[in-house]
């Protein structure tokens, strides 16, 4: 455990306590120096980034930016409730943008957030195999937003959100810390502004929502009724998709309520530290339990929360249908800094499952319709792309049960489905 520290003609001998984790060296100096050296006789070392403790932005844009990701939390079960799950959320981002019909692109985390991160369609970025280990090849919002002189850092409970999938990519920190809960990563983040300062981008992942149906913490269990207590055995317990539980709801609202109380802490950090932070809110998908409806990428499943302010967002609300993969856009144009990524906009909002040995689904929405476009996997996995059986079904894009009469718009989704596919 002994270890070298060599720079500006100075060399520190010291004597490392514990091993197998980082220690965080500070290296202070009155002048510029252009080397440092680390070495140990004895030991194997990983070297990290070094960390500019006050780096400064090099653009006019906003000192702080934070990205706060919150898996599986749901617009439509949050809708339902008229908002009060979530007071703290609602007021914090009331001088910002609110998107009431944001979708998803993908129906899982792995695929969705490779999506955010990229601004890329799961058909272009290719990040769908749960156990591949493909990495997001594509540049990310944190690769342009460390080059332009923000510290960038990632803090994350997210179990799929790791390394093995490239998602330290561009981060000059990156805490892995699965099924931690939101007091561990919020902790975590406020630690982070309290030690470095300056310029700083921080990607906060929250995996609570999406436990919500397992052990909660004591106030949720106490807010809830005796009866949500009788967990139901699904006789499709291991499928993917599970329809309507009026006990998972109560659940889950319980800890939407729980969660966002612990928000409200890290807002107010936030504000003391920048108060014209860059911050943005959203999810990667909803939640199976709170429909009937059999669609894999049903408004229940792909609707999201998402919310920015600061920067220079105009208060609004938006109830066009919009796409989450837009927002290294949203970020970059309210921080200004050029927009290197050029993600692009779609004539419609699109939704795509590609997992292996699944039908391949698509679903396409504008402002009125949705169109539900199936292929079986055999036929994707062959590469068919002429003379392949599809399924196609048109319906509203307010109630998935009405399937509208016509015939020019089915027409029109259907070609933009098979180009897309």
């Amino acid at each position: 455990r002994s270890v070298e520290v060599t720079y500006a003609g100075q060399k520190f001998s010291l004597e490392l306590k514990y091993e197998n984790r980082f220690h965080y060296l500070p290296i202070k100096n009155h002048t510029e120096f252009s080397k440092l050296s680390i070495h140990s006789k004895d030991s194997l070392l990983a070297v990290g980034k070094p960390i500019h403790r006050h780096k400064v932005s090099k653009q006019v844009g906003p000192k702080l930016i934070v990205h706060i990701f919150v898996d599986a939390l749901s617009k439509v079960l949050i809708d339902s409730f008229s908002g009060e799950l979530m007071p703290e959320t609602n007021a914090f981002f009331a001088s910002g943008m609110n998107f009431n019909n944001a979708y998803s692109q993908a129906d899982w985390t792995l695929s969705s957030i490779a999506g955010v991160f990229s601004g890329k369609y799961t058909k272009d970025h290719l990040v769908y195999h749960p156990r591949n280990g493909k990495k997001i090849e594509d540049k990310v919002l944190a690769e342009v937003l460390d080059n332009n002189g923000y510290l960038t850092s990632s803090i994350s409970s997210i179990p799929k959100l790791t390394p093995l999938n490239g998602f330290d990519r561009g981060f000059s920190r990156c805490v892995v810390a699965p099924f931690k809960t939101a007091d561990f990563i919020i902790n975590e983040a406020i630690e982070q502004l309290e030690a470095f300062g300056g310029a700083q981008y921080i990607f906060l992942g929250l995996f609570d929502a999406h436990e919500a149906h397992k052990l909660q913490p004591l106030s949720s269990q106490l807010s809830n009724d005796l009866s949500n207590f009788k967990f139901k055995t699904n006789p499709v317990q291991e499928r993917l998709y599970k329809n309507y539980d009026k006990e998972r709801i109560a659940m889950c609202s319980n800890t939407y309520r729980h969660l966002d109380s612990k928000l409200g802490m890290l807002y107010r950090t936030i504000e003391e530290y920048d108060k014209d932070a860059l911050v943005i809110l959203h999810s990667d998908h909803g939640v199976d339990f709170i429909t009937e409806n059999n669609f894999r990428l049903a408004n229940a499943r792909q609707k999201v929360v998402l919310k920015i302010k600061g920067g220079d967002i105009n208060p609004s609300t938006v109830q066009s249908v919009a796409e989450i993969r837009a927002i290294p856009n949203l970020v970059l144009k309210a921080a200004n800094i050029e927009d290197e990524m050029a993600c692009g906009l779609s004539e419609f909002v699109k939704t795509e499952s590609i997992y292996p040995n699944q039908e391949y689904e698509l679903a396409l929405r504008d402002d009125c319709y949705v169109l539900f476009f199936q292929v079986p996997w055999s036929e994707l996995k062959e590469r068919r792309l002429k003379d392949y059986q599809f399924s196609a079904k048109l319906c509203s894009v307010d109630n998935e049960a009405e399937q509208p009469d016509n015939v020019d718009q089915f027409q029109t989704m259907l070609n933009a489905a098979r180009a897309h596919y």
